[in-house]
């Protein structure tokens, strides 16, 4: 290995671990209070060498989202390739999510539930690649009649909406705070749940028309119309003799 080769390597390792120190440094500090300095300490390198590779700190954390979403969206395509059911498709891609989530709950914490207060500059590209892959999947299963027609836009959205929360709730909710079943049997039933109410909506469409009189039978008796009451007599007598 030559020299060049080596400072390659060493220079990406280093951003590595920058990128690990900062994670850590985010999820268990809080964004806002940490600094350039304080990621440089955790790997006890100078804050010079940081800014060799990020320009700021926003950038490191644009990179982990991008990482952690790259990882993501590898997974995805490995699940579509080999998965051509579009309902199976849908469901199993929703599955994984969920369980990327909550086995990696760092990098999920990073990538959705720290909110800096500066407004940021641009927003990880990777992290739209990955939800590509679920409109993909819900346009599939709709083309498909899997799920009922609608806004694949919609319906993405809603469906990551569901996945989103439980494993938030399941990576930030202490134990001792709430008494959650399973984390598998809980994923399992709101995945069932989700799929099953747009399979019955695709399966027997909303009626639009009110139901047509049933047809009598052949031979059957005309019923019979309603009897007059009987006429009261006039209560005006009659004045003509």
């Amino acid at each position: 290995m030559g020299s060049t080769e080596r400072r390659a390597r060493a220079k990406v390792a280093l951003r590595q671990q920058i990128l690990d120190a900062a994670r850590e440094l985010f999820v268990r500090e809080g964004y806002d209070a940490v600094s350039m300095r304080r990621i440089a300490a955790r790997i006890e390198y100078s804050p010079t060498a940081i800014y060799l590779h990020f320009p700021d700190k926003q950038s490191i954390l644009t990179a982990l989202c991008d990482e952690t979403f790259e990882k993501l969206s590898m997974r995805l395509a490995t699940l579509f390739a080999r998965t051509t059911d579009p309902l199976d498709r849908l469901r199993d891609g929703l599955r994984l999510y969920v369980e990327f989530g909550l086995a990696h709950p760092h990098h999920y914490t990073v990538s959705f539930l720290v909110r800096p207060r500066e407004a940021r500059t641009s927003e990880p590209t990777a992290g739209h690649r990955a939800f590509a892959f679920l409109q993909s999947a819900v346009a599939g299963a709709m083309a498909a009649g899997a799920i009922r027609p609608g806004e694949v836009e919609t319906t993405s959205q809603a469906l990551w909406a569901a996945c989103h929360g439980i494993v938030a709730l399941l990576i930030t909710v202490p134990e001792d705070r709430f008494a959650f079943v399973p984390a598998d049997r809980l994923v399992r039933h709101m995945l069932d749940t989700l799929i099953a109410g747009l399979q019955v909506a695709a399966a027997v469409p909303a009626r639009s028309t009110p139901r047509p009189a049933r047809a009598r039978p052949s031979g059957a008796a005309t019923p019979a119309p309603p009897a007059r009451s009987p006429r009261r007599p006039s209560s005006t007598p009659n004045t003509r003799r």
